[in-house]
């Protein structure tokens, strides 16, 4: 399956790029090796909810992720796009990926001696190679908070947001509640896959992992 890269300026103008982000606000464009060139606008918080939420209900027909691409495609225009999907075969899933890692999807792993800031202090710190955020360990309030949500969760219900602002999922609140630098909370508003990557690293760091039977009967 052929890789999606963010696409380099012989292939849009800076100009260009400009001006498309001047009517929809910040754009992501991406490329593909069979010559294809797409820019798709920054998913906000309310759609990824949606996405979610879809996800969580089962529901895959239409499939979320296509849709989220179908909703922020604007360059060269959401027509042209829904007329490359029509004719593609695995292009759109690997164009998927690429936005998602542009949104914060990418890997995450406990950072490296030579990756910590110094001067700061965290119980853990965890990298995606391009960005470092320390985190404290999470107290039994914060334990019984996160389970006690996540129950809400898989009975259909969830944290109520206050007017104005997009319901967090129990992960979510989880990582902003015990982050230890500033940026992240900033940082994961504007990278909305990064609530799943920083979170899987985080739990697993933290012990939650599947537990083995070793003895007894």
């Amino acid at each position: 399956m052929s890789e999606v890269t963010l696409s380099v300026t012989n292939k849009i103008s800076p100009e260009e790029a400009a001006r498309i982000e001047g009517e929809h606000g910040p754009v992501v464009f991406l490329s593909h090796p069979d010559g294809s060139l797409f820019g798709f606008k920054r998913l906000t918080g309310d759609e990824y909810q949606t996405r979610q939420n879809r996800i969580k209900r089962g529901q895959i027909d239409p499939n979320p992720d296509e849709q989220m691409l179908q909703l922020a495609a604007v360059y060269p225009s959401r027509e042209a796009w829904n007329a490359y999907v029509g004719s593609s075969v695995f292009e759109v899933s690997v164009y998927v990926a690429a936005y998602r890692e542009a949104h914060g999807g990418s890997d995450v792993h406990v950072a490296d001696p030579d990756e910590i800031p110094s001067g700061e202090d965290a119980a853990l710190w965890l990298s995606n190679n391009a960005y470092v955020f320390g985190f404290r360990r999470p107290g039994r309030a914060d334990v019984k908070q996160f389970q006690a949500a996540l129950v809400l969760e898989r009975e259909g219900g969830g944290q109520k947001p206050a007017p104005g602002e997009r319901a967090r999922g129990a992960l979510e609140t989880l990582l902003r509640n015990t982050a230890a630098s500033p940026a992240f909370g900033a940082w994961l508003d504007q990278n909305l896959f990064g609530i799943n990557a920083f979170g899987e690293a985080y739990l697993t760091a933290f012990g939650v992992r599947d537990v083995q039977r070793v003895s007894g009967n």
